[in-house]
């Protein structure tokens, strides 16, 4: 998954040059040269300004393995915004139980219970940024809209 305003600039600067450091991940790179023919690309046009939150949003909610920034495999706070982002869109109270329940789920058990509870532990106070996270009654309520 990448986001790019400029597709010939991302592509020839970057992907195509063996020497580029530009947009260069080695393992999709030793993917797209071993097995070509289970790739797929595609093209969604949209506006510039939603590029970067509909990029995090599909990272967040596919987990592909070749995105580590904001994907809840490799990040602890990318999985705190999905929480929250539940949360708030839902706009009710989860206990910590319903939403590990849900997030496993959610993303095929791909992403641990481990990961999952570091997580909601919110050892840096980053998921109550995020929302209403009650540690000790282990429960999680949306944010207050502030008016």
């Amino acid at each position: 998954m990448g986001k790019s305003d400029n597709l010939w600039n991302r592509f020839s600067g970057g992907y195509l040059k063996e020497e580029s450091k530009q947009h260069r991940n080695l393992k999709l790179m030793q993917l797209v040269k071993s097995i070509p023919s289970d790739i797929e690309v595609i093209f969604k046009p949209m506006p510039k300004g939603e590029l970067k939150e509909r990029e995090s949003k599909f990272i967040q909610d596919w987990i592909p393995q070749f995105n580590k920034a904001e994907n809840p495999r490799y990040e602890i706070r990318s999985i705190q915004r999905v929480i929250a982002r539940v949360v708030n869109e839902t706009n009710r109270e989860w206990t910590y139980d319903e939403m590990r329940e849900h997030l496993l789920h959610k993303w095929r058990s791909e992403v641990s219970l481990r990961r999952i509870n570091e997580a909601l532990e919110n050892k840096t106070w980053n998921l109550s940024r995020y929302c209403s996270a009650e540690s000790k009654r282990e429960v999680l309520k949306p944010k207050k809209k502030i008016r």
